[in-house]
């Protein structure tokens, strides 16, 4: 009886002292705080945007006093004074390597050496072609040299004039594949050297001058040519007055089994009066002497242009020539060629 009294008192402490007014269900820690509370926001008013003007020049090309303005790249003003020579704008050399089926090997090298208004420049080249079918194939290589030089345009005389001294030396060696003798060979060389004197810079006057030689010769074979040329070109431009004289002389030195030691020259010169009218209109004419060994062609040139519209010029031209081929020219063109029995034709 007494357990079950105590029993019933326990209970009766533990549910009296559990309850709150509030929510009677509901026990709360004694950190959570519980009630109500008036809280009052001052009203802020909004920033109002700003005036925009209407856009001007200055807004869209900004104008910048000396001052604000700094260097980028060069942090001495000396140093700008920069030149083509910078060896980072360019390549100086090449080197080409090929290999096929038929070809091997077959490479270039070339080479440029640039200086103050001048430039070297060098290349070697060789091609061995291996036969596709029996004595077709052929060995070629050549070596050349070009030396320009260009006079600064703030000399007194004649200004901007360039200077050309070249050289070029070719072999050739090949079979007869497709004759009647097919293991019939062959050794041809080639080759030239130049010198020339230019200016365009100018505007009254510009002329082009230069002296050459083309020789060609075989090893095995009594054939050898040299041929010598000599081209001259000026222009004395006056406002819409021109005056233009163009001139070539060619001698030619042959020595063959079958015509022995012969010689023939070959002449051109022609002399024209230019005219501009308007700007629109171009007039250009001349008269042309051009012969050899006693054949001469003698006759009218003139070239006459019309300037439609900025892009668009139509041209007109009467120029017939004679042409000096000589036996060296064609065996150039024709490895198979029989120079012997051939000196040159007009």
């Amino acid at each position: 009886m007494i357990k079950k009294v105590i029993f019933f008192l326990l209970i009766f402490i533990v549910t009296a002292f559990s309850q709150d007014d509030k929510n009677p269900n509901v026990e709360l820690p004694s950190f959570v705080i519980t009630g109500k509370d008036v809280v009052s926001v001052r009203r802020v008013e909004k920033m109002k945007p700003g005036f925009v003007g209407t856009v001007t020049k200055e807004f869209i090309n900004p104008v910048f006093a000396p001052d604000e303005l700094e260097l980028a790249l060069l942090s001495n003003p000396l140093e700008g004074d920069l030149t083509l020579l910078d060896s980072s704008d360019y390549y100086k050399g090449k080197i080409t390597l090929k290999a096929g089926r038929y070809t091997l090997p077959a490479g270039e090298l070339i080479y440029a050496y640039p200086f103050t208004r001048g430039q070297i420049h060098g290349r070697m080249k060789g091609d061995n072609q291996r036969d596709y079918i029996d004595n077709s194939g052929n060995v070629y290589y050549e070596g050349a040299l070009d030396i320009d030089y260009s006079l600064s345009t703030e000399e007194s005389v004649f200004p901007g004039t360039k200077f050309s001294l070249n050289g070029e030396h070719g072999v050739t060696k090949y079979k007869f594949f497709g004759s009647n003798n097919p293991e019939r060979e062959r050794t041809l060389n080639a080759g030239n050297a130049y010198f020339g004197i230019k200016n365009l810079y100018l505007k009254e006057f510009i002329f082009d001058v230069n002296v050459a030689g083309d020789y060609t010769y075989l090893d095995n074979e009594n054939f050898n040519e040299s041929l010598l040329k000599s081209n001259a070109f000026g222009r004395l431009q006056l406002d819409n007055f021109g005056l233009t004289i163009k001139s070539n002389y060619q001698k030619q030195f042959l020595t063959t089994e079958k015509l022995g030691k012969t010689t023939s020259d070959y002449f051109f010169f022609r002399p024209s009066v230019s005219l501009e009218l308007f700007d629109l209109i171009m007039a250009d004419l001349g008269f042309t002497f051009s012969g050899s060994g006693g054949s001469t062609l003698n006759t009218l040139y003139a070239v006459f242009g019309l300037k439609i519209s900025q892009n668009l010029v139509l041209l007109a031209e009467y120029a017939p020539v004679a042409d000096f081929v000589t036996a060296g020219k064609f065996l150039r063109e024709n490895n198979y060629f029989n120079p012997q029995i051939y000196s040159s034709y007009v």
